[in-house]
């Protein structure tokens, strides 16, 4: 159970998938197969808000747009997953870069276009300067 790619289970790289549009034109899209308690799911990376690591029971939360996912992976297999397009913003927390609304610099939080706040680590903060609005003084 894990983080595996869609219709490839040896590779550790998700996989571009063909997603077909209107007019029948075809767009390459990224899936990954996310292994549950229940069984895999596919999802597009961009679809994910964020990744927390859950407390003393080794696994993550992945929060998409309507529904939070367990899963029993590291953040850090999460992160290869993902791609490049997702940062650790603290040790137990991964953001997805496109979904961040605003920067509070003062206090030292983002937060997503999902509402979701997270905690940015004092090491984390010169690089989170430059996404969403300065919001603290």
């Amino acid at each position: 159970i894990g983080l595996r790619v869609a219709a490839e289970q040896t590779s550790e790289y998700p996989e571009k998938m063909l997603e077909k549009e209107k007019y029948g034109s075809y767009r390459e899209q990224k899936k990954i197969k996310l292994g549950t308690k229940e069984g895999y799911i596919c999802l597009d990376p961009e679809s994910v808000f964020c990744a927390n690591a859950v407390k003393e029971r080794h696994q993550i939360e992945l929060y998409l747009d309507h529904r939070k996912i367990l899963s029993p992976v590291t953040l850090d297999q999460a992160k290869n997953c993902l791609g490049d397009g997702f940062r650790f913003c603290n040790k137990s927390c991964l953001v997805n870069l496109k979904k961040i609304r605003s920067v509070d610099l003062k206090e030292r939080f983002l937060w997503l276009e999902n509402g979701m706040r997270c905690e940015i680590s004092f090491r984390e903060v010169q690089f989170f300067k430059k996404y969403g609005r300065q919001q603290g003084g």
